[in-house]
């Protein structure tokens, strides 16, 4: 369950995986949103950012972070979250993540989640430049959880991608959608079509 969630693989691609998680977990990719979905074999949908998502591949210069601080500065309640200089050694700078305000489920009937629909916006990921970019779900169901952590440590949306990086947890309402991944998951495709598709 939850523990094999926090174990997953940082790797790129799918054979890296460890064989028990393989048993536990399917990929898929949204080309159009560079979103990663990982379905447990009880149904339930983990996102992913795709290591090829505008948000983890744009790059920062230290010029532009340094202005980037010196704008958010001018709104002490927007500054939050901004390092100066913070920049990965490929060049990426992943200053904040925020999300939009959705209600999660509670008790055991699950009720109480925000219902998103494929393309709906989920969160936006800021660099240290202001640079800002839409984090958008690929599928449909209710939100079972937001991943809160990103708000205090953002950098994990790159750092630990496949892991404590993880966007959102959603539940496919639907029964016959929760037992089948070609209704779940439609639309998306495999990695091996993803890197055809995005030209890996």
């Amino acid at each position: 369950g939850r523990q094999g969630w926090k174990d997953m693989s940082m790797a790129e691609d799918e054979e890296a995986l460890p064989v028990a998680l393989e048993k536990q977990f399917q990929r898929f990719y949204s080309v159009k949103h560079r979103i990663c979905v990982c379905r447990h074999s009880n149904g339930i949908l983990m996102l992913f950012l795709d290591a090829k998502h505008p948000a983890l591949t744009t790059t920062c210069t230290i010029e532009e972070t340094t202005q980037g601080d010196a704008t958010q500065n001018n709104d002490a309640s927007s500054s939050a979250g901004f390092f100066a200089h913070e920049i990965d050694e490929d060049g990426s700078a992943i200053a904040r993540v925020a999300f939009r305000e959705v209600g999660v489920v509670s008790g055991k009937r699950k009720r109480g989640g925000t219902y998103v629909q494929p393309d709906a916006k989920l969160c936006s990921v800021t660099l240290q430049n202001g640079s800002e970019f839409d984090v958008r779900s690929p599928v449909k169901g209710v939100l079972v959880e937001v991943n809160d952590a990103l708000q205090q440590r953002p950098r994990l949306i790159k750092t630990h991608r496949m892991s404590s990086g993880y966007i959102a947890i959603i539940l496919p309402t639907n029964r016959i959608d929760l037992k089948d991944a070609s209704r779940s998951c439609a639309g998306l495709v495999s990695y091996a079509e993803y890197c055809e598709a995005a030209g890996i």
